[in-house]
């Protein structure tokens, strides 16, 4: 979700510059195409190949640290979810003021759209 497209395999450095860098030299975005894989090579590559990465600067060390600490393969090496919580960048994020769903909807180009409380009179 960070780079906004699957992570394996693992995009090229100029691939992450592209979704990081708004325009193209001549005003045009750049349209990305993830590499397709079958699902053997996929599952061959989940198994045998080290997690993905966040490797580019717009990322800080502290996230950068939260997804390596979710994406360890042995899930006793893999965070719990008390450490989780206690991350120093969940622990930032929890006093910023954040749209979620305005982001969601941005990214995945929707509409805008407001959470409802459900409102049932059995409630």
């Amino acid at each position: 979700m960070a780079i906004g497209m699957y992570p394996i395999p693992p995009p090229d450095a100029k691939t992450i510059e592209a979704i990081f860098d708004e325009r193209n030299e001549d005003g045009t975005q750049t349209v990305l195409e993830p590499k397709v894989m079958a699902i053997f090579e996929l599952l061959d590559y989940i198994v045998n190949e080290p997690p993905p990465k966040l490797e580019h600067k717009v990322f800080t060390d502290k996230f950068k640290d939260f997804v390596d600490i979710c994406l360890q393969k042995n899930p006793e090496e893999r965070a719990d979810l008390k450490t989780l919580l206690n991350h120093p960048w969940i622990c930032k994020a929890e006093g910023e003021e954040v749209d979620i769903a305005g982001w969601v909807c941005k990214t995945m180009d929707l509409p805008p759209s407001t959470p409802k409380r459900n409102t049932s009179p059995n409630q």
